[in-house]
């Protein structure tokens, strides 16, 4: 519980970092459990400063990260399926009013640590940084 409570709070403050207003967002922070053998599906709750589109949110997020090359956005559900063997993070998302939800998942094996070390390699190295990481997810989970 402790560790739910500092991942909402460095969210909040990351999210902080790119608002337009500067303002701390109000959010809920759900880690999901599952039987699933690998992989990281989570729940943000957020309640947005101004009513948009899921649409609206979605192109923000996939903006906020165009430079991140593993990271993109949809509207609505997402599957560990997809992400599942790869250095990828899915983000789904779903709007309604003022109160948004986020639905995030990676691979905490190839995400996690495996893949950052041969993302940060590709980078000391000099050669792309997605050298090495783009294949496809294994499909099973």
């Amino acid at each position: 519980k402790a560790l739910e409570h500092r991942r909402a709070h460095e969210m909040r403050r990351l999210l902080q970092d790119i608002s337009p207003d500067g303002l701390e967002p109000s959010l809920n922070f759900v880690p999901h459990s599952g039987p699933f053998a690998r992989g990281i599906h989570a729940t943000v709750f957020a309640s947005l400063a101004d009513s948009m589109s899921t649409e609206e949110l979605t192109n923000t997020i996939n903006e906020v990260f165009a430079n991140s090359p593993f990271v993109t956005a949809q509207a609505g559900p997402i599957s560990l399926k997809d992400v599942v063997g790869t250095n990828y993070c899915r983000i789904g998302v779903a709007v309604e009013g003022r109160n948004a939800v986020i639905f995030s998942c990676i691979d905490n094996l190839t995400k996690g640590s495996a893949g950052g070390a041969i993302q940060w390699m590709n980078r000391l190295v000099g050669i792309n940084p997605t050298s090495g990481l783009t294949q496809p997810a294994l499909g099973w989970n």
